[in-house]
């Protein structure tokens, strides 16, 4: 169940990370995602306007993305993004609670961890086959390497402070996928609809995951 949308992690390495894009400007977006062959959407669940931004997707996207709901920080943010099609959970902490009901419902979880004491807690639960290094880009590109010393079978995704020139770094650190946020959904290109400049970020990084 849950092997194949590792794979699908590992294969595509970018997870764009919407949060609080306008919902005027939701969809436009999204196309341009689509376009230039994101597959793997996290929507934040502190976004304005959530309830909403799901159900476009739903309804228009379900076929062209992957949904993850991401900052899922309550059971009550759990339970949202069961019943709204999210294939997939980020949290940005390790939270026991949230991961004994995603183990219960069988939610893949990407959890948040920073230490090596909180990556083994994590892993003891069978729905984190793969941590989110949060936040990534306050640490060295060796730290994982340093983590997996310890801890050999430990499985990454990077986010925060991940953007067009580091993606190359990153993924030569051994992260497995890098979660992107406003480095390629920015919103301030979005407001401005400057969709010229947020398509060649977007095609930019892409082109530099796809090396790996």
């Amino acid at each position: 169940m849950y092997e194949e949308l590792l794979k699908t992690l590992r294969e595509e390495k970018v997870v764009a990370i919407l949060r609080d894009v306008p919902l005027e400007k939701f969809e436009k977006t999204l196309d341009i995602l689509k376009e230039e062959g994101i597959k793997i959407l996290e929507i934040t669940l502190n976004s304005k306007d959530v309830e909403k931004q799901f159900e476009i997707v739903n309804k228009k996207y379900s076929n062209d993305f992957i949904i993850g709901a991401g900052t899922v920080v309550t059971l009550e943010g759990l339970d949202f993004a069961a019943k709204n099609g999210s294939k997939f959970i980020l949290t940005p902490n390790l939270d026991e609670e949230i991961l004994k009901e995603a183990e219960k419902i069988g939610m893949f979880c990407v959890c948040g961890f920073f230490t090596a004491s909180e990556a083994m807690k994590a892993k003891k639960y069978s729905c984190c086959k793969i941590l989110k290094l949060f936040p990534a880009g306050e640490v060295p590109f060796s730290y994982l390497k340093s983590l997996r010393g310890p801890i050999n079978d430990l499985e990454c995704m990077a986010v925060g402070g991940v953007n067009r020139n580091n993606v190359s770094e990153f993924l030569k650190a051994g992260f497995s996928c890098l979660g992107i946020g406003s480095s390629l959904v920015d919103n301030k290109l979005i407001k401005a609809d400057k969709f010229d400049e947020l398509r060649e970020n977007i095609i930019a990084i892409k082109k530099a995951a796809e090396i790996f």
